[in-house]
């Protein structure tokens, strides 16, 4: 695997962090598998359009059928919502959750560009700084913990990174660390 921060050519499919640069990848591999998802949704939702096509094909073809007792005995079996309406409402669901992904792949990508400008800055200037993306259950004290060997670093960290409140980081949040 390639970093995207280096292009180190040597890194290890399963690495958190290249060992040419020390950038954390988990991000850039969240990316990656929300892409592959993204693809797998539109795959379905092709597919479901496609049945709703000979669905509403079938429907054009069964009203050309002309009125009489059977089409009467029919109509009045059916209950409830329609196959169509069915269709209808499970591909809206599909809309909603892939415009909902494409909005969480732009944040990331944003993280990631915002990520690569600092990284990039950094590295132009002295080498005393890491960055770290930061991870479900994380907290400023666990990755003082990381970087220094204990948390008592944690309110130095908050100050670097004009964190209004220390105790209220998010996933995905880039924060600098100084050594």
């Amino acid at each position: 695997m390639e970093c995207p921060v280096c292009q180190h050519q040597h890194v290890a499919e399963d690495a958190t962090h290249c060992p040419e640069c020390n950038s954390e990848l988990s991000g850039f591999e969240f990316i990656k598998q929300s892409k592959s998802e993204r693809r797998i949704r539109k795959r379905y939702l092709f597919s479901l359009s496609g049945i709703a096509i000979l669905l509403f094909s079938g429907w054009v073809v069964s009203s050309t059928i002309p009125e009489g007792t059977e089409r009467q005995e029919l109509e009045t079996q059916v209950t409830g919502p329609t196959s169509e309406e069915i269709l209808e409402a499970k591909i809206e669901e599909l809309r909603t959750t892939i415009s909902e992904q494409q909005k969480e792949i732009e944040r990331l990508e944003t993280v990631v560009h915002d990520y690569q400008a600092l990284d990039l800055e950094m590295q132009e200037g002295d080498n005393n700084y890491s960055v770290h993306v930061v991870k479900e259950g994380e907290s400023l004290w666990s990755i003082s913990e990381m970087y220094h060997g204990h948390g008592h670093e944690h309110d130095n960290i908050a100050d670097h990174n004009e964190v209004n409140n220390p105790h209220h980081i998010k996933p995905g949040d880039t924060v600098v660390i100084k050594h």
